[in-house]
């Protein structure tokens, strides 16, 4: 059981207690106990006894439940409450805009205990009749469920490649002399995965046909299958949307070409199947190739990052030393600012001691550099929360919404702008604040920011999280024709969240986004320069 899991599984038992009544100090650790848990840099499974009792948050009476849970994979205490706990209302727990004690009161006092119910009881304003439940809370639910539903069945990309590869590798066995490769979705590296699609080339489909019988996974699979020299052909015809086929016009006089020379053959030039989707990649392909989109390998750092100082698993050095295996020549620190309070933002006073740590640091690398920055919150007003002597300490400053989400698009878009033009400002974090599959972002001008961005020489990120991904690859090719900046990150907040920027990078390549014009494929010195202005 990985930190995750047992993090997880602690904050729902968390819930379930607060769901069943329980008394708020204890609901309380268990909330506490979990947050704790999910930063702990090391594998707790790891560790002895006598250890786990002195984690923080822990204690000696969660202590041996995690024992038992790391040795068994379960808490008997959380499948005990499910068991109590009807289907309908643990279901209820995933529904953004109502935690675990309104959701008591829509179960126990107004017997409410299926998520159908309870949308139309809130279409029906029948919530209303319970405390706190007006007409904004039970718009948002009915909003949480329609998203929740518009989402089943649906998986992160980074979810699915894993996944994916192991049924890749079950075909494989069936046959190791046969073609097989991802297709689809899975080969576009979609940012969101509703369907496993694989090409077989084979003359005999039977075994295949077995396995997909038996195969049990949550999202649908879908097996093509192609006459072994037919195999370059269907694969470029399964991994490419309508809209790019029709102008691609293959036909079967293609059926024993490459995938190069199917384009070349009908005048058009190659595209990558990260781009296949109908979005202006032949217009693209006029001006660029495929050597000019950006790549992993052209990445020389990351520079949106979180350590111990607020709510990072990994010290400093730590994820200095992460960076420094994988070849990065710089590692920028942005911990969070101090209105992030419930990520332990930085006062002024823990800001200088952190870089005065990172100047001692940085006396102890050859050709490496930890550089000083922030993710500094924009206010509601759009001011950063820190004053203009604060700022000026940092090397750089990214500019990030994190509280007050629900705005319309005028709101959103003039609260960015005013961010964008602070003197301080150089690169927008996450733009939209989405998260996939779990709640929408707020809508923006996307052409206003655009501009206001290359207006303030501030480049517009592409968070790498998997979670995040945005700004969305759709808008990427508008701003790059513009002049935009972008800087690929991977919003670390472990040494492991690095190798995050392939995620980005992946987004970032089907949006069209060319090596140039990304701040962090540029040396220390010249990304320096960027930042001053």
């Amino acid at each position: 059981m990985t930190n995750k899991d047992l993090s997880r599984q602690v904050k729902l038992l968390g819930s379930l207690l607060e769901l069943h009544g329980e008394n708020s100090f204890r609901v309380k650790t268990y909330y506490n106990a979990s947050f704790q848990l999910g930063k702990f840099p090391k594998p707790i499974a790891f560790l002895p006894p006598e250890e786990i009792a002195k984690l923080p948050g822990v204690g000696k009476t969660l202590a041996p439940k995690i024992q038992k849970a790391l040795e068994t994979g379960q808490f008997q205490d959380l499948d005990e409450l499910i068991a109590n706990t009807p289907g309908g209302v643990l279901e209820m727990l995933e529904i953004k805009g109502i935690g675990p004690s309104k959701i008591r009161a829509i179960w126990k006092d107004l017997n409410i205990d299926t998520v159908a119910d309870l949308k139309t009881a809130a279409e029906n304003n029948e919530l209303s009749v319970l405390k706190g439940f007006g007409g904004k809370v039970q718009e948002k639910i009915i909003d949480s469920i329609k998203f929740i539903q518009a989402n089943a069945g649906k998986v992160l990309f980074a979810e699915a490649q894993p996944a994916a590869k192991e049924i890749l590798l079950a075909l494989q066995n069936v046959n190791p002399n046969i073609q097989v490769s991802f297709t689809g979705q899975l080969l576009r590296k979609d940012d969101i995965i509703d369907v496993f699609e694989f090409l077989i080339g084979t003359e005999n489909h039977t075994p295949y046909d077995i396995f997909h019988k038996t195969l049990d996974i949550p999202v649908t699979v879908k097996l093509y299958y192609s006459k072994p020299e037919h195999y370059n052909f269907q694969l470029l015809k399964t991994s490419s949307n309508r809209t790019h086929l029709e102008k691609l016009n293959a036909t079967e006089a293609d059926f024993l070409l490459t995938e190069h020379e199917i384009y070349q053959k009908n005048g058009l030039p190659y595209i990558i199947p990260e781009m296949r989707n109908g979005h202006n990649e032949y217009e693209w392909a006029k001006t660029y190739t495929e050597d000019d989109l950006i790549q992993t390998k052209h990445l020389k750092g990351a520079v949106h990052n979180h350590s111990t100082y607020s709510d990072g698993a990994h010290s400093l050095q730590q994820m200095a030393e992460a960076s420094i295996k994988l070849g990065f020549e710089y590692f920028g620190i942005a911990d969070h600012s101090k209105t992030a309070v419930y990520a332990n933002g930085l006062s002024v006073d823990r800001v200088l001691q952190q870089q005065e740590e990172i100047d001692n640091l940085n006396k102890g690398f050859d050709n490496f550099k930890i550089i000083k920055g922030i993710e500094s919150d924009i206010l509601n007003d759009g001011n950063l929360d820190y004053d203009a002597t604060t700022l000026s300490t940092f090397e750089y400053v990214v500019a990030s919404v994190h509280a007050q989400l629900n705005m319309n698009e005028e709101t959103a878009t003039t609260r960015l702008i005013k961010a964008i033009e602070n003197p301080a400002t150089n690169i927008l974090g996450h733009l939209t604040g989405r998260l996939l599959l779990r709640r929408n972002g707020y809508p923006v001008n996307y052409n206003k920011i655009i501009d206001c961005c290359i207006a303030n020489k501030v480049a517009i990120e592409i968070n790498a999280n998997p979670w995040r991904l945005d700004i969305d690859w759709r808008h990427i090719l508008n701003a790059q024709e513009k002049g935009a900046y972008f800087s690929i990150n991977p919003d670390a907040h472990k040494t492991e969240g690095l190798t995050d920027m392939k995620y980005g990078v992946y987004s970032a390549r089907k949006g069209g986004l060319i090596s140039s014009r990304v701040i962090n494929t540029f040396n220390t010195e010249k990304l320096l320069q960027f930042f001053h202005k």
